[in-house]
C-alpha cells in the first residue's frame, strides 16, 4: 500500500463532504475524520468503520461524471470487475478506501471473481447435514494439520454445545493429532448451557490446550452463527433450528480469502470477550493459597468435590506429627506449622459462625487407603511442592478428623460417593458461593496445574453438577449417620493395614 495515496481524501473533496458530516453520521470525533484522511490512522479491510464510511460516501445521489470518476479512480488502482450494482461499487470503494499497508489485497481486486454467480461451483464449497458427518468432515479436515495448529471455534446454538458426537470428535482430534483450540461461546447472562458444555473439555481447558471466552449478548461475534476455523484449510459454518428435529446443516468453505478474514474477525472477536477460566501458573503457588484461604474466610456457602482429604480436619498435633515424619525441622518446621494454624484457624472460625461447608469425597480414595495403604493429597494443601503420599497413620488422623467436625459443626457435611465424573477425576474443585471456582489438577506426571474462574455462568454450570451428585446420595437423608460409620469402618481396615505392615 503506497502511503502517499490519500484516497479518503481525495473522495471527501470529491463529493464535497465535509469531516464534521462524517463523523456526526459515524458517532465518531471529527479529528479521526481528519486523522484518516491524512494517513496519520490506518484504515484496515476489517475496521468496524470501513463498512459505514462507504455507506455515507455512497449516500448522495451519484451523477454519470461521479461514476465515471470512481470508475477511473478504481481502474487506476487495479480494481477489475464490473461495477454494474451497488454492492459491486460498495466493495470496490471499500477496497479502494484501505490504508492499511499490511493488508494484501490482491486477490480481492477481482470484483468478478468475488460475485460472479459461477463462484460456488469451483469446488470450493460443500455442504454437509447432521452432526455425524460435520464431525466426520472436521476430523478429515484436521488430520492433516500439524502439531500445534490452533482450531477456532464459536458456538451459538445450544444443541450443539452439548451434542456428545461433537464433543467427542473435538477432544479426540486436540488429544490425538496435538492441536490447541480456541472456543468462543455466545451465552446470555442466565445461561447456563455454556457451563455444562465446557465441563466436558475441562482436561483440555486444564492442560491449557483449549481457551474458552463468553461473548454476552451485547458482544458481536465475527458471524451470527456456528462455526469451526481450521487455519489455511477451510471454515465450517454450521446452521441449526432451535427446537427441531431437523438436521444442522454446515457448509464448507475453502476459499483462503473467506478464512483468512474470518479468521481475523474471530481474533478480535475473542480479545474483546471474556475469559471464562484464568490458568495459573506453578510459580504462582502463593496465589492459589490465598485463593484458597479465601475461600474459608469469606461469607458464602463452600462446596468442594475433593479427588483427596482435607488437611485442615487434623489437630495441630496431628499436622506436626506428619511434618516430624516427613523430616521436616528448623524454620522449615515453623513456617509450616505457622501457616496452618492461620488456616485452620480461618477454617474453624467460618464454621463457628455458620459457614455451609459441604464437601464430596470418592469412595474409591478410601479403598485405596484401605486395600493398598496409598493415600495421594493435593501438593498445595499440605504446603509441599509436589504431590503428596501421606503414610496410614495420618489417614486414619484424616478420617478421624472428619468425624470429629461432624460432631461439633452442624453446618458441616461430608457425602461419599462411588466416583466422580471423569472431568474431575483427580481434581480438586472449590466453588465458592457466588464468587469463584478454583479448581485443581493433578496431571499424569504428578504435577498439578490449576485454573480460577468468576464467570457467573461457569460457577452456575458447576454448581448444577455438584448438586445433582449431593442430591443423588440419598442416604445421607438420615443426618449423616451413615456416613459416620462408613468412616469409622474404614478407621478400623486402615489400622489394622498399618499392624500388617
Amino acid at each position: 500500500m503506497n502511503q502517499e495515496q490519500y484516497h479518503l481524501r481525495m473522495a471527501l473533496e470529491h463529493f464535497d463532504i465535509r469531516n464534521k458530516s462524517v463523523a456526526a453520521a459515524m458517532n465518531v470525533h471529527p479529528s479521526m475524520i481528519t486523522r484518516w484522511a491524512n494517513n496519520q490512522r490506518l484504515i484496515s479491510i476489517n475496521s468496524k468503520y470501513l463498512e459505514p464510511l462507504a455507506s455515507f460516501i455512497l449516500s448522495r445521489p451519484l451523477s454519470p461524471a461521479d461514476m465515471t470518476w470512481l470508475e477511473k479512480r478504481f481502474r487506476e488502482y487495479g480494481i477489475e470487475g464490473s461495477l454494474a450494482s451497488v454492492a459491486e461499487l460498495k466493495s470496490a470503494l471499500k477496497i479502494w478506501l484501505v490504508s492499511d499497508p499490511n493488508d494484501d489485497l490482491s486477490d480481492m481486486k477481482n470484483l468478478a471473481a468475488g460475485m460472479g454467480p459461477a463462484r460456488p461451483d469451483n469446488g470450493q464449497y460443500s455442504a454437509k447435514a447432521g452432526v455425524a458427518e460435520m464431525a466426520l468432515c472436521y476430523t478429515n479436515s484436521v488430520a492433516q494439520l500439524e502439531p500445534g495448529t490452533t482450531i477456532r471455534m464459536c458456538f451459538s446454538d445450544e444443541s450443539l454445545l452439548l451434542n456428545p458426537v461433537l464433543i467427542h470428535a473435538i477432544c479426540n482430534t486436540v488429544n490425538g493429532f496435538g492441536l490447541r483450540c480456541q472456543m468462543l461461546l455466545k451465552a446470555s447472562g442466565q445461561s447456563k448451557t455454556p457451563s455444562r458444555a465446557v465441563t466436558a473439555f475441562m482436561p483440555l481447558i486444564i492442560e491449557r490446550r483449549m481457551n474458552v471466552a463468553i461473548a454476552y449478548e451485547d458482544a458481536a461475534l465475527p458471524i451470527d452463527r456456528s462455526m469451526i476455523i481450521i487455519p489455511e484449510c477451510a471454515a465450517m459454518m454450521i446452521a441449526a433450528l432451535p427446537d427441531s428435529a431437523a438436521f444442522p446443516i454446515a457448509l464448507m468453505v475453502h476459499e483462503k480469502t473467506f478464512i483468512r478474514d474470518l479468521d481475523r474477525r474471530f481474533a478480535e472477536t475473542f480479545t474483546r470477550s471474556q475469559p471464562l477460566l484464568a490458568s495459573l501458573e506453578r510459580s504462582t503457588a502463593r496465589q492459589v493459597q490465598s485463593l484458597a484461604r479465601q475461600c474459608y474466610e469469606t461469607t458464602g456457602a463452600l462446596a468442594i468435590m475433593r479427588d483427596g482429604l482435607n488437611p485442615l480436619v487434623l489437630s495441630e498435633d496431628g499436622f506436626g506429627a506428619y511434618l516430624k515424619k516427613c523430616g521436616y525441622e528448623g524454620e522449615a518446621y515453623v513456617w509450616r506449622m505457622d501457616e496452618f494454624r492461620k488456616r485452620k484457624a480461618a477454617f474453624d472460625g467460618s464454621l463457628k459462625r455458620g459457614m455451609t461447608l459441604r464437601e464430596l469425597v470418592p469412595l474409591s480414595l478410601l479403598d485405596s487407603m484401605a486395600t493398598n495403604g496409598v493415600c495421594t493429597m493435593f501438593s498445595e494443601d499440605f504446603l509441599e511442592p509436589d504431590t503428596v503420599r501421606i503414610d496410614l497413620k495420618t489417614c486414619v488422623d484424616l478420617l478421624e478428623g472428619y468425624t470429629h467436625y461432624l460432631n461439633v459443626y452442624p453446618d458441616f457435611s461430608l457425602r461419599l460417593v462411588g466416583s466422580f465424573p471423569e472431568t474431575f477425576e483427580d481434581s480438586q474443585c472449590m466453588l465458592k458461593e457466588n464468587r469463584q471456582v478454583l479448581i485443581t489438577k493433578r496431571r499424569q506426571d504428578e504435577t498439578e496445574s490449576y485454573v480460577v474462574s468468576q464467570q457467573m455462568v461457569f460457577l452456575q454450570g458447576i454448581s448444577q453438577i455438584f448438586e445433582q451428585l449431593w442430591e443423588g446420595l440419598d442416604y445421607v437423608t438420615r443426618r449423616g449417620e451413615t456416613t459416620l460409620q462408613t468412616l469409622q469402618r474404614y478407621i478400623l481396615r486402615i489400622r489394622a493395614k498399618e499392624r500388617e505392615t
